[in-house]
């Protein structure tokens, strides 16, 4: 959380969080910052933080980073809440609609 707030004011900001988690996780792998990133003197300021990386070696990392039913990601789809998995506890790009209620809802033919 602290390296993606550190980042929030640079260009990696505009990467989805998951995605450059992922990227977080391969360069803590690999030594390397993604190439599109960052260019030139910049990748030098945007380094992962040694004490960083060391924590995170400490870590199966192929095992860090995996598929969660507790956090739903539905991207700006519009969702009613009955349709959500009963796991998720967290649900992220959602517009969440109100479900039609019939037993509210009438039309009178009465004139």
């Amino acid at each position: 959380m602290e390296q993606l707030e550190a980042e929030a004011p640079t260009v990696a900001n505009s990467i989805p969080y998951d995605y450059r988690i992922a990227q977080i996780i391969e360069e803590v792998k690999s030594g390397q910052p993604p190439s599109f990133l960052w260019n030139g003197e910049e990748s030098e300021k945007h380094q992962l933080p040694e004490t960083f990386v060391a924590m995170a070696l400490g870590y199966n990392l192929e095992e860090l980073f995996r598929e969660t039913f507790v956090i739903g990601n539905y991207a700006s789809t519009n969702m009613v809440p009955d349709y959500f998995n009963h796991q998720e506890v967290v649900v992220h790009g959602a517009n969440i609609l109100v479900p039609w209620n019939s037993a509210k809802i009438g039309v009178s033919t009465e004139r």
